[in-house]
């Protein structure tokens, strides 16, 4: 399978929205290549831990492992998925399927507590996992990833915090809090829920939308014996006029995290509130929520845009609102979710469902490309989307779809076809490429696209003399825009 990923056709992506919960959605797009070479499918390659000699060597068991392959073997500080590490052996397949090794642990690496290793192989298959380095521990969930030549990406069996056997100490689980109250500009209360024990967490706050990554530090907590406490933490002075605020948790030893967000006004907040907990590096979930109002509203608001008037006005069209509230109606600049933007009306609700209504665009926003709407009330329903800020009924110029791309035939270490699917009319591509895994994100710009009348078109690109020899190179296509990407790769053979 090839993995495509882009943005939302701005008539087709609906903003979620219940009452204080917001979850954020990705979408994926996943196709079947065509005129690629295929090898049998042996499954995900991937192994687990079966034994470790403290400072000395490591045993593992593969399973699904390729025929005829051979896999470098990686080592490197937890954390780090083994990527750059420190070659310790190569291994042969032989027949595939499951393999028993024992690799030395490096120098460096003696007197790590963890140490993260990794196989991979120059046809592009890769798998994953880290150990205690202890005589007694052996962490029991797989960590596996693998691009095999079907060109797929498998997502990992289990994350780096993987559920662990310790003779010190057991933890199962993932920590995870909820907001219980708040005193507008002045403090929040959590309570939180499955938390190692005698762990010290810095706990930051931050502008909505960043889950609190790389936000203030308001202060440390210990643990203590784990599981549920309360704590009240002060809201850094830089946030206090902040409408909604990100609030997270990091172990000192970056391991655990988790994360939430509140409005900064004073009330107690339904522990129902919980958010998001997670305890590895963010890997986001698609998800929508439905919330249940003392009225019996049931659902997700959402709105569409069905008509522009470039630099003048937007027409949208409502779809699920709650009976009888009043939604302000707000604008800002694109990727800002129109969080804290220039109000540009209200909605009566009514009976509540479906109704269509114009908003001109604010004049600081009239030049703008693109423009972020919101609507939100105060009973804490909201639901955002965006436009392009050009004239046109969105019937007329709706572009539908994902853009992506299939390898059509490869000269080596010459050049590379592709056939385009779907791709939006009228704008610009960076032609990326790099190495493979890498989907060619900062790659080596090697030419650029004009999409035309969009659709489907075959175009040619070249194979720079930094990638010459690669058994196998990813490719990026990346609008102008910012807004749509697609990806793919291929043997250069």
């Amino acid at each position: 399978m090839l993995f495509s990923l882009s943005n939302i056709n701005p008539s087709k992506w609906l903003g979620v929205g219940g009452k204080s919960l917001l979850i954020l959605a990705l979408l994926t797009a996943i196709l079947l290549p065509a005129a690629q070479p295929v090898a049998a499918d042996t499954g995900i390659p991937a192994f687990t831990i079966i034994d470790v000699v403290i400072d000395t060597s490591v045993t593992i068991q593969t399973s699904n492992f390729p025929a005829d392959e051979t896999f470098t073997v990686l080592m490197g500080p937890i954390g780090t998925l083994g990527i750059d590490g420190i070659k310790v052996a190569t291994t042969e397949t032989g027949t595939g399927g499951t393999i028993e090794a024992t690799y030395d642990i490096p120098e460096e690496l003696k007197g790590s507590e963890m140490i993260a290793i990794r196989l991979e192989s120059e046809s592009g298959y890769y798998s994953y996992n880290w150990f205690f380095n202890d005589n007694d521990s052996v962490a029991e969930e797989v960590v596996s990833e693998e691009e095999t030549e079907a060109g797929a990406t498998a997502t990992p069996k289990a994350t780096e915090v993987a559920e662990t056997e310790s003779t010190e100490a057991e933890y199962t689980g993932i920590p995870s809090f909820s907001i219980v109250e708040v005193v507008g500009g002045t403090s929040v209360k959590i309570n939180t829920n499955n938390f190692p024990a005698d762990m010290e967490f810095s706990v930051l706050m931050g502008p909505y939308g960043t889950r609190a990554v790389g936000g203030v530090e308001v202060e440390k907590t210990n643990s203590g014996t784990g599981g549920t406490f309360e704590k009240t933490y002060t809201i850094p002075e830089s946030l206090k006029d902040s409408g909604i605020i990100a609030i997270r948790m990091d172990s000192a030893d970056g391991f655990y995290y988790c994360y939430n967000w509140f409005y900064n006004t004073s009330m107690p907040v339904p522990v129902t509130e919980e958010v998001t907990a997670e305890a590895t590096p963010e890997a986001a979930t698609t998800e929508e929520t439905e919330t249940v109002a003392e009225n019996g509203y049931t659902g997700v608001p959402s709105f569409q845009i069905t008509a522009v008037a470039g630099g003048v006005s937007v027409q949208i069209l409502t779809e699920n609102l709650p009976a009888d509230d009043t939604f302000t109606v707000r604008m800002g600049v694109f990727g800002s979710r129109a969080l804290g933007g220039t109000e540009v009306g209200t909605i009566e609700t009514g009976e509540g469902g479906a109704v269509e209504k114009t908003f001109n665009i604010p004049e600081d926003l009239a030049g703008a490309d693109l423009i972020a709407i919101r609507m939100e009330s105060e009973n804490g329903y909201y639901a955002y989307n965006w436009f392009f800020n050009t004239t046109s009924p969105v019937a007329e110029a709706e572009y539908s779809g994902v853009p992506t791309f299939s390898i059509v035939s490869v000269v080596k270490n010459t050049s590379v076809t592709i056939l385009t699917d779907s791709f939006p009319p009228n704008l610009e591509f960076t032609v990326l490429m790099g190495p493979i895994g890498s989907k060619a994100i900062d790659g080596l710009e090697v030419s650029t696209a004009q999409s035309g009348e969009g659709g489907a078109f075959e175009l040619i690109f070249d194979i720079p003399a930094d990638f010459v020899d690669y058994s196998a190179i990813a490719i990026r296509l990346d609008s102008s825009d910012g807004i749509y990407n697609s990806y793919n790769w291929f043997f250069n053979n």
